[in-house]
């Protein structure tokens, strides 16, 4: 065996101390490198904010042209900061660069941040009022929902796109989260009362029409307004030539559903009816149109049918309340008929008050009155977060209202 060399122990002592003062060089080396790479990253993300800070003081100045030499700074040290993109589309939309304001928007990541959220709604107001494309400007504020689904604003913006392409069902749920968000107004309110007879103001669709004339949305309300107008030669221009375009768009078949019944086309009322689509038969509209086209037929049986599933898809269809009422009562069914026609002339007191409350004098004792009228007929056909946002006014322009504080308390 051969023998160990005396003075291997100190070898080995000597190279363990080296070994050790080696590693404890490392550790140190990593750790100094660890300092001053966290050290040089809050630097830069101090100077990216004091940057964009910068920038929107610029923006508010109305000096664009500093604002986007503060913003680019940013995005050449990180291009896909969040917050220097948001920037990048304000500025470019404020100095008219409404192209590029979109492109910067669309580069911020659907992550529910505050930032996600914001560029959504902003490219969805940019798209909506600036643009008139309802359909891009729709998808925008659903995305912005899909990740916040009780934010206030997009479901308020997508409340208005829905009501302007004359989908009020679709609009419901979405104007009742801004009650739910204790965000109420007379206009919301009003709106939710008239359903389908809530029409956007005219020249607003025009105008719209006009910057956009492919938007499927506005030809289709440009349509209905010429039905209610007695002009069909001008309702059938639109809607057939939105409908060569968007067979399936549901707005578009309920509305060429509304001209047949006025034209009285029964050929292209029975083909209209057999190829609705999936989407459509979920309307209470496209029923309401077959029970009124049954009714003249005399097929009441049908009608009654017809008239029911309008109802289970929307008990507050006043028109299908009424009709179902009195088709029940002309086949002697009159206790049958009894709760739909109290509905029907409920819903009429309802849609009244709330007329009325709109015309009254703004905040007078009477409109105040009006709206306490108004809650408690809401309450009465279930309409509870109606009947909380009539509460909450009343509530508003009379704080010391007992009657409101304990509705609003419910």
């Amino acid at each position: 065996m051969k023998s160990e060399h005396p003075y291997t122990p100190y070898f080995g002592k000597f190279a363990a101390a080296i070994a050790g003062k080696r590693m404890w060089v490392l550790v140190s080396t990593i750790v100094l490198i660890s300092c001053y790479c966290s050290f040089y990253y809050l630097q830069q993300s101090e100077s990216s904010n004091q940057l964009i800070l910068k920038g929107k003081h610029a923006l508010l100045k109305h000096d664009y042209a500093s604002a986007e030499k503060y913003v680019n700074q940013v995005l050449l040290q990180n291009p896909q900061n969040a917050s220097a993109l948001l920037l990048a589309g304000d500025v470019a939309q404020s100095s008219g660069k409404k192209k590029a304001a979109l492109k910067f928007f669309s580069q911020i990541l659907d992550d529910g941040s505050a930032e996600a959220l914001q560029a959504r709604c902003a490219a969805g107001d940019l798209l909506l009022i600036e643009l008139g494309y309802l359909s891009e400007a729709e998808a925008e504020f659903r995305r912005a929902i899909i990740q916040e689904p009780m934010h206030p604003f997009a479901n308020s913006r997508l409340a208005y796109i829905l009501r302007l392409g004359s989908r009020h069902w679709e609009a419901i749920p979405h104007r009742l989260v801004g009650i739910q968000k204790r965000e109420i107004s007379l206009l919301h309110l009003y709106v939710l009362a008239m359903g389908n007879d809530a029409f956007e103001d005219p020249s607003i669709v025009q105008k719209l029409h006009a910057e956009n004339p492919k938007e499927p949305a506005l030809s289709v309300t440009r349509g209905l307004f010429a039905i209610r107008n007695g002009d069909l030669d001008q309702a059938e221009t639109f809607l057939r030539k939105v409908a060569k375009t968007h067979p399936k768009h549901v707005s578009v078949q309920i509305a060429l559903g509304h001209l047949l019944t006025e034209q009285q086309d029964a050929k292209g009322f029975l083909d209209w009816h057999a190829s609705l689509s999936a989407d459509a038969e979920k309307v209470p509209d496209a029923w309401v149109l077959r029970g009124s086209w049954a009714k003249k037929q005399k097929k009441i049986e049908a009608a009654i049918r017809c008239y029911g599933e309008a109802l289970k898809r929307d008990p507050n269809n006043h028109e299908a309340n009424y009709q179902l009422g009195q088709l029940l009562v002309a086949i002697k069914k009159t206790i049958e008929a009894k709760p739909f026609l109290n509905r029907a002339n409920n819903l009429s007191k309802y849609i009244n008050v709330c007329h009325e409350i709109v015309n009254a004098e703004q905040d007078s004792a009477d409109q105040v009155q009006k709206m306490i009228v108004a809650a408690e007929q809401a309450e009465s056909l279930d309409l509870i977060w109606e009947a909380y946002g009539w509460s909450s006014l009343v509530l508003q322009k009379s704080p010391q209202s007992n009657w409101a504080a304990r509705n609003v308390k419910k």
